[in-house]
């Protein structure tokens, strides 16, 4: 027998710092009142449930204040957003802040990652942001893995996503908003730090507040659960393990 010298397939990283909303006023110099509001949305009661409509627009607006604190010329910012509706609002707020922007000699550029926009224009992520250039790459969960993006140093992170979930009273399967899990926060997270170190922004007020996947998935019609003795669903699934 010839000897095989052992094959180790690895993939290099490099450190990402998470930031989760009570820092990033302090950290950033944001206005305190824009983040102040985002920090007081915290993870819901039900995991993996839309427990309360966090306010969009005030989302929105730190964003903006985000990308403007931290893009950099020849560079990308990564948001995470729950749809289509997110994506045009903000196109819209960072297309404003080139009225600064100019002032600093870059332009701020929006690309688009979701199933309604054709193939060939979300390639242009993969190009590289350009000198004077700060491109703003706005996607759904679609590109939460599986996607390198070479320049991409910030990750901005909303916490939400689309999921179908079971409507009991209308025995339909509804799209509605909902709270990713713990894995699917730290792959959003891990599109950055590739070739060179990263952050990422969360909007939870503190670490360990999200659920474990198995928590977040919606229960549907499909799902058949034994009741133990003295329990219920609900409480079978809090003791998910992380």
């Amino acid at each position: 027998d010839v000897a095989r010298a052992a094959i180790h397939v690895g993939a290099r990283r490099y450190p990402v710092d998470i930031f989760y909303a009570d820092d990033v006023a302090e950290r950033l110099r944001l206005p305190r009142s824009a983040a102040g509001k985002l920090a007081q949305e915290t993870a819901p009661s039900t995991p993996g449930r839309q427990d309360k409509t966090p306010n969009q627009s005030t989302q929105h607006k730190v964003v903006a204040e985000i990308v403007r604190a931290v893009g950099a010329a020849g560079s990308s910012v990564l948001v995470f957003v729950a749809g289509m509706a997110d994506i045009l609002e903000l196109t819209e707020k960072v297309d404003a802040l080139n009225v600064t922007g100019r002032a600093r000699g870059w332009t701020y550029v929006t690309t688009p990652i979701h199933s309604d926009v054709p193939f060939e224009d979300q390639l242009a992520v993969f190009s590289g942001a350009g000198a004077g250039t700060v491109r703003v790459i706005l996607a759904t969960n679609a590109a939460e893995s599986g996607v390198t993006i070479p320049d991409c140093d910030h990750v901005i992170d909303l916490g939400l996503a689309k999921q179908i979930v079971y409507n009991a009273a209308s025995h339909r399967s509804l799209l509605s908003q909902a709270w990713i899990s713990k894995a699917s926060a730290v792959q959003r997270a891990g599109r950055t730090g590739r070739g060179r170190p990263g952050r990422g922004y969360r909007r939870d007020a503190e670490a360990g507040r999200r659920c474990s996947e198995a928590a977040a998935a919606p229960l549907s019609v499909g799902h058949k659960i034994n009741h133990p003795p003295g329990g219920t669903a609900p409480n079978v699934v809090a003791c998910a393990l992380d």
